[in-house]
C-alpha cells in the first residue's frame, strides 16, 4: 500500500515541476512578496505568526482572515502586515486593513488565494507564514474533495511524518514545510502557484529540460547557474520599456546579438567588422550613433541609400558632398545650412522651398499667400506657428481652416456644437477650451457620457436622475462638491453604503442585519443613535456586542462572573462617574435598593 502511495507521489511530483515555470511567471502573484516594513527587523523565534484557519467562501463573498492568535514571547503588542503572495488569474482582489489582525477582501474569481502574514514587535519580526482562502462557486464542495474548512492553514501541522495523513514524499523537491505556499486543498496535484521563496538548491536541479523548462537550443553556452541572469518572476528580466540590463556583461555583443539568441544585423546593415557597441547603446539599438571620427572620404560613399541613409526624394539637386551642409551627428535640422544669410524679402522662402529644390508645401497645406517664414522656422518646418492675430486669420471663422483637412478639426467624440471654435477655444492650444455651462440645467448626460466628456465612474451611486440634481453647475470643471439629497430615503441604505459606492460599515462595526437608518441619520453617520433607539429594547446578551471589540466590555479588574451584564448593570447609558447610580458605572451588586448584597447572608469568601 505504501509502495502505491509513493508511485502516486512521484507522478504528482512531475506535475509540480512542469508548472513551475508558468506558475512563477503568473500574474496572480504579487511582486511584493514580503512586507517591506519588516525587512530591516531581526527574524526571531520568539515572534510567531499564526495565519488562522483555512477560509472557504463563495465567489463574490468577503473573506476575513484572523491572525489574532499570533504571539510574542518577549511581551508587548504586535503589528500585522498581510499581503497577497498569489491570486487566481484575472483576480483584482484588494486587501482591506492589511495592517490589522483581521484583514478582509472580496473573492472575485474562483480559485486559491494565498495571503502571507508577518508580525512584528519592536525590532523583532516573525518568519512569514501563509493563509489559504479557497473560493468556489455555488454547488461545489467548499474546500475540494476533503473537508479542510476551519483546519489550520499550516498544512504541516497535520501532513507530517508522524501522522497517518500523507506528507511530503521522499523525492519531493527541496523546499520548506510551508505546503500552502504552492498547494491547494482542491488537490495536492493542483499547483496554482510555485512560490520560489520556499525552494532551495540550484535552479538547474529542476530547470534541466526534463523536470522543468531548461535552456533553449538558442541559449548562450554557459555553465553558470540560472539565477546569475534570470529571476523567478521571468526567465528574461526585461525592464518595463523592454530594455535588458547589460551592465555586468563583458562578452562581445555579437556573442548574443547574432540573429539567433538576440537581434543581430539586418540585411541592409552597413558593412563593418566592429562590435555593436561601436555605434549602438545597450538601452536601444536605434537610433544608432556611428563614430565618424576615423572616417575619411566622401559621405556619399556610404550614404547612398543602400549602405546608409542617402538623399531623400525631395532633396535639393546638388553635386556637393553631404558634409557641406550636414553634420555627422544628425541629418536633420537643416544640416549646417545657415539661413541667416538669406534675406527673406529679396529671396522669399518659396524660391527654394518649392517642392523641387527643397521641401515645399504639403498637399493639404492651409491656403495662404504668405511666405513660409511667417509661420515656419528655419531650423525645422514643424512645429509651425500660425499668427492668429493677423487680419488674414481674424477675418475668417476658425472652422474655415480647422476642418480636419487644412488644419486639426473637432475630434470624432467632440460634443455636438453649432458655435464656432472660438466660443470655447483660444489660439495656442485646443486643449485649453472651456465650455460655458451657463443656462444648462438638465440633460447633462447627453455630453457627460464618458465618450464626449467625463461621465459617471464605475462605482457611482446608481441613479437615473440628471447630473444637475446633485452636482453644482459651478463645479462642472471638477464635478466635486456633489451633495446627495437623502430626503425620502427611509431604508435599504446598504444598496449604496456598501464600502464601494459610498462609505459602509467599518470592520469592527457592531454585528447586525438591521438597516443603517436604525441607528444612523442621513445627515451624518456618527454619532450613532444606537443608545437612544436600540438599547431600551435590549434586556440580555449584552456580551455579544460588549466584547471590547465592537463595544466596551469588562474591565481587567471586573468581578469574575459568567452572568450577563444586565444582571448587575441597570442602565444602557454611558454613565456619569460622579454618580454611582448612573449607567454602566453603577450596578445593583452593592447595597443600593434592590442590590444583590442585601439578599446575601453568607458565602462572602466565595
Amino acid at each position: 500500500m505504501n509502495q502505491g502511495r509513493h508511485s502516486t507521489y512521484i507522478s504528482y511530483l512531475f506535475l509540480v515541476l512542469v508548472v513551475l515555470l508558468t506558475a512563477s511567471c503568473s500574474s496572480g502573484g504579487d511582486s511584493d512578496q514580503s512586507a517591506n516594513r519588516s525587512q530591516d527587523k531581526l527574524i526571531s523565534d520568539d515572534i510567531v505568526a499564526n495565519p488562522g484557519a483555512i477560509v472557504a467562501v463563495r465567489v463574490g463573498e468577503t473573506a476575513t482572515l484572523d491572525g489574532s492568535s499570533s504571539l510574542s514571547r518577549v511581551g508587548g503588542g504586535l503589528s500585522y502586515e498581510w499581503s497577497f503572495s498569489s491570486k487566481p488569474d484575472l483576480s483584482d482582489a484588494i486587501l482591506h486593513n492589511p495592517t490589522s489582525a483581521t484583514p478582509s477582501f472580496v473573492a472575485d474569481v474562483r480559485g486559491t488565494y494565498m495571503v502571507q502574514l508577518v508580525v512584528s514587535n519592536a525590532n523583532l519580526s516573525s518568519a512569514r507564514t501563509i493563509a489559504l482562502i479557497e473560493a468556489t462557486n455555488n454547488g461545489e464542495r467548499p474546500t475540494g474533495p476533503f473537508m479542510h474548512l476551519n483546519l489550520s492553514s499550516n498544512c504541516v501541522s497535520c501532513h507530517n511524518e508522524g501522522s497517518q495523513i500523507p506528507g511530503k514524499s521522499l523525492d519531493h523537491i527541496a523546499t520548506t514545510n510551508l505546503c500552502q505556499a504552492c498547494h491547494t486543498t482542491f488537490g495536492f496535484n493542483i499547483i496554482p502557484f510555485a512560490d520560489h521563496q520556499e525552494l532551495f538548491g540550484s535552479c538547474s536541479e529542476c530547470h534541466n529540460g526534463v523536470f522543468a523548462v531548461g535552456m533553449s537550443e538558442y541559449h548562450v553556452e554557459t555553465t553558470v547557474e540560472c539565477d546569475e541572469c534570470h529571476n523567478t518572476h521571468s526567465f528574461l528580466d526585461l525592464g518595463p520599456d523592454g530594455s535588458y540590463d547589460h551592465e555586468n556583461l563583458s562578452r562581445p555583443c555579437s556573442g548574443c546579438h547574432n540573429g539567433a539568441v538576440a537581434i543581430g544585423k539586418h540585411d541592409g546593415h552597413i558593412t563593418t567588422q566592429g562590435q555593436c557597441n561601436r555605434c549602438h547603446t545597450t538601452d536601444s539599438f536605434v537610433p544608432a550613433f556611428f563614430d565618424h571620427t576615423d572616417v575619411t572620404g566622401d559621405c556619399a560613399s556610404c550614404h547612398n541609400g543602400t549602405d546608409a541613409t542617402g538623399m531623400t526624394a525631395d532633396h535639393p539637386v546638388t553635386n556637393a558632398d553631404c558634409g557641406i551642409c550636414h553634420e555627422t551627428e544628425t541629418f536633420n535640422l537643416g544640416g549646417v545650412f545657415d539661413h541667416s544669410v538669406i534675406d527673406s524679402i529679396s529671396q522669399p522662402c518659396e524660391s527654394c522651398h518649392n517642392g523641387n529644390n527643397a521641401t515645399g508645401k504639403i498637399q493639404n497645406h492651409i491656403e495662404t499667400t504668405s511666405d513660409c517664414g511667417n509661420c515656419h522656422f528655419v531650423d525645422g518646418f514643424t512645429p509651425a506657428f500660425v499668427d492668429h492675430t493677423s487680419t488674414e486669420v481674424t477675418s475668417r471663422l476658425c472652422a474655415d481652416c480647422h476642418n480636419g483637412t487644412d488644419a486639426v478639426g473637432v475630434s470624432v467624440n467632440h460634443m455636438p456644437i453649432v458655435e464656432d471654435c472660438s466660443a470655447c477655444h483660444t489660439p495656442g492650444t485646443f486643449t485649453s477650451g472651456f465650455y460655458d455651462h451657463a443656462g444648462v440645467v438638465n440633460n447633462c448626460a447627453s455630453c457627460h457620457d464618458n465618450e464626449i466628456s467625463v461621465g459617471k465612474h464605475r462605482n457611482h451611486v446608481p441613479t437615473s436622475q440628471d447630473c444637475s440634481i446633485c452636482h453644482d453647475i459651478t463645479n462642472f470643471d471638477s464635478f466635486a462638491g456633489a451633495v446627495f439629497d437623502h430626503t425620502g430615503i427611509i431604508d435599504n441604505c446598504t444598496s449604496c453604503h456598501d464600502g464601494n459606492i459610498a462609505t459602509g460599515k467599518k470592520v469592527n462595526h457592531i454585528p447586525t442585519l438591521d438597516d443603517c437608518n436604525s441607528c444612523h441619520t442621513t445627515d451624518v453617520f456618527a454619532p450613532s443613535t444606537f443608545f437612544v433607539n436600540i438599547h431600551p429594547n435590549l434586556t440580555s446578551d449584552c456580551a455579544s456586542c460588549h466584547d471590547n471589540r465592537h463595544a466596551v466590555g469588562k474591565i481587567n479588574r471586573h468581578i469574575p462572573t459568567q452572568d450577563d451584564c444586565s444582571v448587575c448593570h441597570n442602565s444602557t447609558a454611558i454613565g456619569d462617574p460622579t454618580n454611582p447610580t448612573d449607567g454602566f458605572i453603577s450596578n445593583t451588586f452593592l447595597d443600593n435598593p434592590g442590590g444583590l448584597h442585601v439578599t446575601l447572608t453568607g458565602g462572602c469568601g466565595g
